[in-house]
C-alpha cells in the first residue's frame, strides 16, 4: 500500500516541518489484537468506525503502573473518524493486571482500572496523498480516581511494494519526528499477523 519513495519523501518533509525532537521512552506500548471496522453514512459524511481489544505493557512508577515491576494493560477502544477529514474521537476501557494464579499463562489479576478518551488525527493514513502509515491521538485517562492528559503516536504496519518478502514495517519517531523505518518483530504479531502499535506518553508534552 505504501510505497518506498512515498514513505522516504515523508521521513524528509517532517524533517524539514517538524524540527529535532527529544527522544523520549513512551510510558506505555499497546497493540491492537483484532479490531472490527464498519463504513457509515451520517449527516451525509462517511465515518469510518471501529472497536478493538488491545493489550501491552507500562513503564513502572507511572499512572498506568504505580508498582516498580512493568504491568501488563489489557482494553477495549471504540473510535469514529470521518473519512475526508481523517479527524475523529476515541475512547474506551482499560485495566491493569499483574500475574495471577497461572504462572504460566498471560498476566490476569487486576491492580486498577479506568477508561480513556479523547481526540484522533488519522489524516496521515485517510487524507494525505499519498497516505502515510501513521496516526496520533490526545486525549486523558482516567484510573481509579486520578487521572492524566496524554498524547501518542499509533504506527500501522506496512510493506514496500518492491518487497518480494513482503517483510512488515512500522515508522520510526524521535519524538513527534519520523527518523526511519523498523521491521515488526515477532512479538509485534498476533497469530502471525503484524499488529497496529500504539505509543502513550503521559503529561501534557507528550512524548
Amino acid at each position: 500500500m505504501y510505497a518506498r519513495n512515498a514513505v522516504l519523501l515523508l521521513l524528509s518533509l517532517l524533517a524539514v516541518a517538524v524540527g529535532p525532537s527529544p527522544a523520549a521512552a513512551a510510558d506505555a506500548t499497546m497493540y491492537e489484537l483484532f479490531e472490527s471496522m464498519s463504513i457509515v453514512q451520517k449527516d451525509g459524511r462517511t465515518y469510518r468506525q471501529a472497536w478493538a481489544a488491545i493489550k501491552g505493557t507500562a513503564r513502572p512508577g507511572t499512572l498506568l503502573c504505580p508498582l516498580p515491576t512493568t504491568c501488563t494493560l489489557n482494553g477495549l477502544g471504540t473510535s469514529s473518524v470521518e473519512v475526508t477529514t481523517g479527524k475523529g474521537t476515541f475512547g474506551g476501557y482499560l485495566t491493569v493486571v499483574v500475574q495471577g494464579d497461572n504462572p504460566v499463562d498471560g498476566p490476569e489479576a487486576r491492580v486498577l482500572s479506568g477508561r480513556f478518551s479523547g481526540q484522533m488525527d488519522f489524516s496521515p493514513a485517510l487524507a494525505l496523498k499519498p497516505p502515510q502509515p501513521y496516526g496520533t491521538v490526545v486525549g486523558t485517562v482516567s484510573i481509579d480516581g486520578m487521572s492524566s492528559p496524554f498524547k501518542g503516536i499509533f504506527h500501522l504496519p506496512f510493506a514496500f511494494p518492491d518487497d518480494p518478502s513482503n517483510t512488515p514495517y512500522y515508522l520510526s519517531f524521535t519524538g513527534l519526528k519520523a527518523s526511519g523505518v523498523e521491521p515488526v518483530s515477532a512479538h509485534e504479531r498476533a497469530l502471525d499477523e503484524p499488529m497496529v502499535k500504539f505509543e502513550i506518553c503521559l503529561g501534557s508534552t507528550g512524548c
